[in-house]
């Protein structure tokens, strides 16, 4: 048995067009469901979890034109206020602050009074609330760099 449908007629225009938004939101649908699945499967399910890689200060120091350019990096958990003190060693052993304030609103300094030694050493200690914080933190030889 043929079923004769008349295309000019207005219901059968707006049947078709229900149909099509019907399949249309459905197949929609569909690919959220399929993207959220997949989003949870390759984040294993931490939606609201930041993935971060555990990282150091990374002190760097480099001779310069004026000085010895040291610079060290900022980390993500770090609040905002932060400031940070910085100490150079000597082959003398004894480490000396080299700025007078805590140094705020960037990651580097030049040390335009070094002291002539084999081995240099610099050490960074963030300062929160006007207090050092006493965090073990990497020390830069120096001496041993090929710069």
């Amino acid at each position: 048995m043929e079923v004769m449908v008349n295309y000019h007629h207005p219901t059968s225009v707006i049947f078709r067009i229900a149909v099509a938004i019907q399949r249309s939101t459905v197949t929609a649908m569909r690919l959220c469901l399929l993207s959220v699945v997949f989003y949870v499967a390759l984040t294993g399910g931490s939606l609201a979890q930041r993935h971060m890689e555990a990282l150091t200060r990374g002190l760097v120091a480099a001779k310069h034109a004026g000085g010895i350019f040291v610079s060290w990096r900022v980390l993500a958990t770090d609040p905002e206020d932060i400031g940070f003190n910085l100490y150079r060693t000597g082959d003398d052993g004894e480490s000396v602050r080299v700025n007078q304030e805590p140094i705020i609103g960037g990651t580097n300094v030049i040390d335009t009074n070094p002291i002539s030694s084999i081995a240099l050493r610099y050490a960074i200690r963030p300062v929160l609330n006007g207090k050092e914080l006493q965090v073990p933190q990497i020390r830069f030889p120096f001496g041993r760099s090929p710069i």
